[in-house]
C-alpha cells in the first residue's frame, strides 16, 4: 500500500486535519492550478518574480519588465556589444602596405617602391656630398674612391636593415624607439636627430642658394628665398598625396642624373684611373701611411 496522500494538496481538494500544520502534513501550499506562490499569485501562468508581473512571458528581471520579449537590459546590450568589438578588433590584424603592394603584382609591386626609394636616395646626392666629393677629387684624384664605395655600401645596409623593420614591425625607427626605449633616451635620440636635420637643411640650403648664384648670377639672399620657397613648395605636395611628392623628387632627381650624364660626355672621363682608388689604399700625399 503506497503513501496516503497528501494533506491540503491543492489538486486533491483534502481539507487538513485540525491542528495540523502544512510543513508537519509535508506539502507546501499551493495557489491553483499553473500559477505560483507568493507574489506571483496574480501573473499570468509562466511568468516570473513580482517585478515582471507586469510583463510579457518569457521576459527578464525587473529591469526588463517594460522590454519585448527576449531582449536584454541596455547595460548589457552594450556591455555584450563591447566585447563582440573587443573581440572584432583582437581579430582583425591590419594588412602591411608593403603586402599591399605585392598583392598588385610583382611588375607594379616594384614599380610601386621605386618611388619611396628615390626619396630615400635624395640622401645621397645632395650638395655637402658633392662639395666633398669634389674636393676630395680636386686634391687626390682617384685615390679616396674606395671611401666612396664603403660609405655606399654601409648606407645600403642601414637602408637594408631600417626597411626590412618596417616591413616587419609596420613602425618605423622614431615609433620603435619611443616604444622600447626610456623616456630620457627617446628624448635624447630626438634632440640628436632634430640637430642632425637641421645641419643637413642648412648644408643643402646653402648649397642650393651658391648653385643659383654660380649658374644664373643670383645674389645670395634672393637665392636664398628662392630655396625656401622651392622648399616648402616640395613639401608641401605630400598633404596632397604623398605619390605628387615622390613624382617631384624623382623630376628632380632625373634633372641631377641628365646634368652628370652631360659631364662625363663632354669632358669624354676615361675610367680607367678610377680602378686602382677602388682598392683600401692611403695615398702618400696625405701623409697617413
Amino acid at each position: 500500500m503506497g503513501p496516503p496522500p497528501l494533506a491540503g494538496d491543492s489538486a486533491l481538494q483534502l481539507p487538513l486535519p485540525a491542528g495540523t500544520s502544512p510543513r508537519r502534513a509535508g506539502a507546501r501550499p499551493r495557489a491553483p492550478a499553473g500559477a505560483q506562490s507568493g507574489p506571483q499569485s496574480g501573473a499570468p501562468a509562466g511568468t516570473r518574480s513580482g517585478a515582471q508581473s507586469g510583463a510579457p512571458a518569457g521576459t527578464r528581471s525587473g529591469a526588463q519588465s517594460g522590454a519585448p520579449a527576449g531582449t536584454r537590459s541596455g547595460a548589457q546590450s552594450r556591455a555584450s556589444a563591447r566585447a563582440q568589438s573587443g573581440a572584432q578588433s583582437a581579430e582583425f590584424v591590419p594588412q602591411s602596405g608593403f603586402r599591399v603592394l605585392r598583392s598588385r603584382g610583382r611588375t607594379r609591386g616594384i614599380i610601386a617602391l621605386l618611388g619611396p626609394a628615390f626619396v630615400a636616395a635624395v640622401a645621397y646626392i645632395d650638395p655637402g656630398n658633392f662639395a666633398t666629393n669634389f674636393s676630395a677629387g680636386a686634391r687626390f684624384g682617384y685615390a679616396f674612391a674606395w671611401v666612396i664605395v664603403v660609405a655606399n655600401v654601409m648606407a645600403m645596409l642601414v637602408q637594408y636593415l631600417s626597411a626590412k623593420t618596417g616591413v616587419a614591425t609596420g613602425r618605423d625607427l622614431p615609433e620603435l624607439c619611443r616604444a622600447y626605449l626610456p623616456r630620457a633616451a627617446a628624448g635624447g635620440l630626438w634632440v640628436q636627430a632634430e640637430l642632425i636635420a637641421m645641419a643637413t637643411d642648412l648644408a643643402e640650403f646653402i648649397g642650393a642658394a651658391l648653385g643659383l648664384n654660380l649658374l644664373f648670377h643670383v645674389a645670395l639672399l634672393p637665392a636664398g628665398l628662392i630655396t625656401a620657397v622651392v622648399a616648402f613648395g616640395i613639401l608641401a605636395l605630400e598633404q596632397r598625396g604623398y605619390r605628387r611628392f615622390e613624382l617631384a623628387i624623382c623630376g628632380l632627381l632625373g634633372l641631377v642624373f641628365l646634368g652628370f650624364a652631360y659631364d662625363l660626355i663632354a669632358v669624354r672621363a676615361d675610367p680607367g684611373p678610377s680602378r686602382p682608388g677602388s682598392c683600401p689604399a692611403c695615398p702618400a700625399a696625405t701623409g697617413c701611411c
